[in-house]
């Protein structure tokens, strides 16, 4: 088949391909077909070869398999399986998070403290410190070496041999664990039960603490052991104590949100529950409330301006600076007052995304910037930070975080952050509680 006399080339070339493919050289599907276009009109066959199996070569190093023996009756019961959690080709290999079913039967507790008892009821220890007058004030029922007060000077040296620093004031929060000695005799009767009371008044009324259990575990062997007293607090008393983990674990205390002093005392009882005895009374102090930071100012001002030209920036939804279309040096004033029960320090920051940074400027003689504050005395728990802060012209637009650091005092005692070792024998500081709001601000260089 040829193209009719006087065709073009093109037409020439149509004719070719419709007598290679069968076609009509007029048929409407060659009408737009040209040798420079090499998309369409035709659709492209491609074959594509899927396997109906494939082999995976992907051996873990490690796989996982945890058994429990959660109910005690000898048989033990899987509480974790899973054979390809660790991939062996991933490098560097990822930490590896467990996480058990339902049925296990957890502890919160790794370390415990070696309690030595008498014959009398005592509460000797909250997590691993020990409550004696070394670490402890046993009148007002604060920590003394966590987190103490700065220097007379201001400075903060976390050394544990420098002992400049005053003695703190240090509540406790989180889930305590009280150690001590309910396995007592009063009159030549062992007592069987035991419970923990709890004032609120500083001792002149108590009450019972009810419906808190928890586990323990038989030391060798593991088989878990669930601590439930009844509906008035007592507890057995445990005839072995030292043949579990934690072992002579008296209560394990959720301490409540609101900071308060709680005073502590065991009651023992006889087979009846009849009280037999109870332990001297001990202070706890408690405060699991977080600090409150409030931004009293966010204002900016072309630098060379009087401070009557600032403008606010507080309570704007997504706040903006502008800066002009040809960009000028441009200050910002940023203040933030933090309170907290237990304040520990205090600190305002500004960071961001764009090529410059602001920068704090020299502090004027009266009144002072203060960018950062570490509390120097118990009652020290109230501070407003200030800082003025300069960002050139030169720094491209971006957006930028004014924001504070306010950390609470309060710590826990359970030796999670290693302050029970020797260095630094409690002489620590430690966060436990704390906040960090911040505003962002977008610079542009518009008007």
């Amino acid at each position: 088949m040829v193209a009719a006399a006087g065709a073009s080339a093109i037409d020439g070339i149509r004719a070719a391909v419709a007598l290679k493919l069968g076609l009509d050289p007029a048929a409407a599907t060659l009408a737009n077909f040209h040798p420079v276009r090499y998309l369409g009109p035709f659709w492209r066959c491609i074959d594509i070869i899927l396997p109906e199996w494939q082999l995976i070569v992907e051996v873990p190093d490690i796989t996982f398999l945890v058994t429990q023996d959660v109910d005690g009756n000898g048989t033990q019961q899987t509480i974790y399986d899973d054979p390809f959690g660790t991939n062996w080709n991933v490098n560097p290999t990822p930490n590896v998070t467990l996480v058990a079913s339902s049925i296990a039967k957890e502890t919160h507790t790794c370390q415990t403290p070696q309690v030595l008892c008498g014959d009398v009821p005592a509460i000797l220890f909250a997590g691993l410190m020990p409550l004696d007058n070394r670490y402890f004030d046993a009148t007002t029922g604060y920590a003394l070496r966590p987190n103490r007060p700065a220097n007379s000077d201001g400075s903060v040296t976390p050394v544990a041999s420098d002992l400049t620093r005053p003695p703190a004031q240090t509540p406790f929060c989180e889930t305590l664990q009280l150690y001590g000695c309910v396995n007592v005799s009063v009159g030549g009767v062992d007592a069987q039960y035991y419970r923990v009371l709890q004032s609120l008044d500083g001792g002149a009324t108590f009450s019972a603490i009810t419906g808190l259990s928890w586990n323990i575990y038989t030391f060798p062997g593991g088989v878990p052991v669930t601590i439930v007293p009844d509906a008035n607090g007592w507890y057995a008393v445990l005839a072995n104590p030292d043949d579990y983990h934690p072992a002579r674990m008296v209560l394990e205390w959720p301490t409540p949100a609101l900071g308060h002093q709680y005073t502590l005392k065991v009651q023992v009882g006889d087979g009846s529950k009849n009280v037999m005895g109870e332990s001297p009374t001990v202070p706890i102090q408690v405060d699991n409330t977080a600090p409150t930071p409030t931004f009293t100012t966010l204002s900016w001002k072309f630098v060379g301006a009087l401070d009557s030209s600032l403008v606010s920036l507080l309570g704007i939804p997504c706040p903006i600076i502008h800066r002009g279309t040809v960009p000028q040096d441009i200050e910002v004033v940023f203040a933030v007052n933090a309170v907290a029960n237990h304040l520990r320090d205090a600190a305002i920051s500004v960071s961001g995304c764009g090529t410059g940074s602001f920068a704090l400027e020299p502090s004027p003689p009266a009144p002072a910037h203060e960018t950062s504050h570490w509390y120097t005395a118990p009652a020290d728990n109230n501070v407003t930070l200030t800082g003025r802060y300069t960002l050139s012209a030169s720094a491209s637009d971006g957006c930028y975080s004014f924001g504070c650091d306010v950390n609470s005092r309060a710590m826990n005692p359970s030796g999670a952050d290693r302050g029970n070792l020797v260095p630094p024998d409690w002489y620590e500081d430690v966060v436990y509680i704390y906040v960090d709001p911040a505003i962002v601000v977008a610079v542009v260089s518009e008007n």
